[in-house]
């Protein structure tokens, strides 16, 4: 009994020994930092983006280009209560529509700071707002009011610019996109001002 007792003893000391190993290779190594970074661009995705272009200079025509203004009212004879116009844009695709971000900025007549859209201002007590929509190929520009009196067209003093980001471009960031001001979009992705 003396012997089994010895011999349990010494088999458990080594089983024990060797358990306690310190480079186990099954046993994960955890970081001992822990990650702090706010951005990770890897330069592998194209981020495009359009020139600014304004409704008189987008007639039919390549990429960046589209059609003239547009305006619908309520029936006949009322005014508008919505203007548009369209510029073709291949970069947006399917797969943008589906997980990419495409963001829309103007610059509107007499003012010199830069809008994200959608955006709202306030001319004579009536709510102006600035708008669009995507589709396969296409960004729409709209603007569309509260004046009962309708509204005038697109000033051609009014000027728009989009950026598409694909979804593979892989961002880490302390706020989303769209959050983002359109000077830290350009100073993030390198895009002219």
């Amino acid at each position: 009994m003396k012997n089994l007792t010895q011999t349990l003893f010494y088999a458990s000391a080594i089983l024990l020994a060797f358990a306690c190993k310190k480079n186990d290779p099954f046993i994960q190594q955890l970081p001992s930092v822990r990650d702090t970074t706010v951005l990770v661009l890897p330069s592998v995705t194209t981020v495009y983006y359009s020139d600014w272009v304004t409704i008189a200079s987008a007639p039919h025509g390549p990429d960046g280009s589209g059609s003239g203004g547009s305006g619908s009212g309520s029936g006949s004879g009322s005014p508008a209560s919505l203007q548009s116009f369209s510029i073709l844009a291949s970069a947006i695709n399917q797969n943008i529509l589906d997980y990419g971000v495409v963001l829309a900025y103007a610059k509107l007549a007499g003012e010199t700071v830069v809008r994200s859209l959608a955006t709202t201002n306030v001319t004579s007590g009536y709510v102006y707002i600035w708008d669009f929509n995507i589709s396969l190929g296409k960004i729409q520009f709209t603007e569309t009011t509260t004046n009962p009196a309708g509204i005038l067209p697109i000033s051609a003093k009014n000027e728009f610019r989009y950026v598409v980001v694909p979804a593979n471009k892989h961002v880490r960031l302390s706020k989303p996109l769209k959050d983002m001001t359109y000077e830290e979009i350009c100073d993030m992705f390198n895009i002219p001002k």
